[in-house]
């Protein structure tokens, strides 16, 4: 029994730097992303009103670069979130 235990000692102590080695190769061969690079194309438009404003004022505003985007060509669709800013923490 203990030369077993032994044994299988001495073989982990000789095969573990085998199988860090083993699997780094393969982790290198593999990559690790798990999806592929792609580009729809879209890009995102933050713009951030000064604070105080209403909220019929930043649509107003929206509305105006909404029409920029729409009268270019290259712009197939647009979307947009309006609503209230994050409000200024108090000390």
């Amino acid at each position: 029994m203990r030369r077993s235990l032994h044994a299988s000692a001495r073989a982990r102590r000789c095969c573990a730097p085998y199988s860090i080695v083993a699997s780094y190769a393969c982790y290198r061969a593999l990559g690790s992303d798990l999806l592929p690079a792609f580009d729809e194309g879209g890009f995102v438009l933050d713009y951030v009103m000064p604070p105080g404003s209403s909220l019929q004022e930043t649509n107003r505003v929206l509305r105006h670069i909404e029409a920029i985007l729409r009268a270019t060509p290259e712009v197939e669709s647009t979307s947009r979130r309006t609503g209230p800013g994050a409000r200024p923490r108090r000390p």
